[in-house]
């Protein structure tokens, strides 16, 4: 096991190995950019003993919060803690040297895609006071940034690096030419890490000879300064922006599901409209032909007097005509997007049993709510293995039914008005759960069920103990998750 010593006397050397060229120092900056959330000194340390680290965390979190445990054999990176009263060890690891056990997790972390790319600019500028002109472009937004942000933490930097170089490449500099490579050098940092966390590529806009004066903080007394100002001032620009992407994809979604809810809508009262032409069309027909009213046609000249129903036929003048849509084939319907993640993928989360037809109070949005919301797709349970399958029911059909719309015989342009209307308040959805949290309720439907809390059949378990499961090598899976973490003679 390391000693503190060890530990020091590494991130003094490794101060000097990331300084020693643009290239050395941009290596490091990809890994802060991965971990931002950790200092500059914690960084250095992973960095000298993983410069790969994607996601750290301590042992504890890994198997309490992430039910994920780490790889027998796996080593640990030791970082300095100085939050008690004396100085001491930590290790985190990466997750990497992890594995899932039963409810296991996977890390999400946010990902800029090109749609976002308007949206996040607008936000900057107005977030940083921002010129429009400096910010046409994602990156140039960025840039704008990280020069705003140095700037403003320029002058205390500078007092401090004056009264630390000595024996460094520094030393004997005037204060002049020390604040100018110090703008550069600490502007670059930070648009370098903001860009590589995007996603995007800093180098369209810099070359290796912007860092050169990175060779001259060859101390981690020197060094320090620009390490820690880089990551204390992107970590709330990058905190910042993965907000901000959270709101848009959740503004997105909710979009996407208003806009299907009107196609569906606009397409029902196409076919009905239509619907209407048809009869006039075959009553005129009809007269033409010698039988003013026709077998399909009342006395009054309307539409056919229905046959009674197994409630006893209650027909009225009132009476309402059946949708139309029932007609219709049922298209699939369109799929939440996940947000996610730039470094992992998931698999797709199972789909439970969805209660169909309209909600409680003929109120649609329980149907609509149920899909989105992971506990709540029904609460029967479906076979380890088994193929869920979607309840016989009325589908999406009842549109109009179910918030009170009828569409009857005589039906005018401000009715439509009207029922567009009820459609767009009834099916407002201001807060939607984020994808991270509904796959979270979905995970901990799952991890309820691992625990014993929601009951498997008997014959399920016996039939996936025998078979394995329909992927390859199923049994051998099973067995692996019976022997791990068990001595030999257990």
């Amino acid at each position: 096991m390391a000693k503190i010593n060890d530990i020091r006397q590494l991130a003094e050397e490794h101060a000097q190995e990331v300084s020693r060229s643009p290239r050395d120092w941009m290596g490091y900056l990809d890994t802060a950019a991965r971990l931002y959330r950790y200092s500059f000194q914690d960084n250095l340390l992973i960095h000298a003993q993983r410069p790969g680290a994607t996601a750290c965390a301590e042992l504890e979190l890994w198997n309490e919060k992430m039910m994920r445990w780490v790889n027998r054999g796996a080593k640990g990176i030791a970082l300095l803690d100085n939050t008690g009263p004396r100085e001491r060890l930590r290790y985190v690891f990466d997750i990497s040297d992890t594995h899932p056990v039963r409810g296991g997790r996977d890390v999400f972390l946010w990902q800029l895609t090109p749609e976002c790319h308007d949206d996040l600019v607008a936000h900057l500028t107005d977030a940083y006071g921002l010129e429009p002109e400096s910010a046409a472009t994602i990156m140039d937004a960025l840039l704008a940034v990280a020069r705003a942000q140095a700037e403003e933490n320029l002058e205390e930097a500078i007092y401090g690096i004056s009264n630390e170089t000595g024996g460094t490449f520094l030393e004997g500099l005037d204060e002049d030419t020390i604040r100018v490579e110090y703008r550069e050098i600490l502007t670059n940092s930070i648009f370098y890490t903001l860009a590589r966390r995007c996603g995007l590529d800093p180098m369209e806009y810099l070359e290796e000879e912007d860092f050169t004066g990175i060779t001259e903080y060859n101390k981690l007394s020197v060094l320090a300064f620009v390490g820690n100002a880089t990551s204390m001032l992107c970590e709330p620009v990058l905190r910042d922006i993965g907000a901000t992407l959270k709101e848009i994809y959740r503004e997105n979604l909710s979009r996407q599901l208003e806009n299907s809810v009107d196609s569906l809508y606009n397409a029902d009262r196409q076919f009905n409209t239509l619907k209407h032409e048809s009869a006039d069309e075959r009553q005129n027909a009809q007269i033409e032909g010698g039988n003013e009213h026709g077998t399909d046609l009342s006395s009054q000249g309307g539409l056919s007097v229905p046959e009674p129903d197994s409630d006893g036929g209650r027909a009225g003048s009132d009476r309402q005509v059946r949708d139309a849509s029932q007609d219709l084939s049922e298209g699939e319907s369109p799929e939440l997007v996940s947000e996610h993640d730039t470094d992992r993928e998931t698999e797709p989360a199972p789909d439970g049993d969805r209660d169909s037809g309209p909600g409680e109070n003929g109120n649609p949005d329980a149907a609509v709510t149920s899909e989105i919301s992971g506990t709540r797709q029904g609460e029967r349970s479906a076979g380890v293995g088994g193929a869920y399958e979607q309840p016989d029911g009325d589908g999406g059909r009842d549109h109009l039914d179910g918030i009170g719309v009828q569409l009857i015989e005589e039906i005018t342009e401000q009715d439509l008005n009207e029922a567009e209307e009820e459609i767009a308040s009834a099916l407002s959805l201001p807060e939607l759960p984020t994808v991270n949290e509904q796959k979270r309720a979905i995970e901990e439907r799952q991890a309820a069920q691992y625990a014993g809390e929601i009951a498997i059949p008997a014959d399920v378990v016996d039939e996936i103990l025998r078979q394995g499961s329909n992927r390859d090598r199923g049994q051998l899976r099973l067995i692996y998750n019976f022997m791990a973490e068990k001595t030999p003679g257990e």
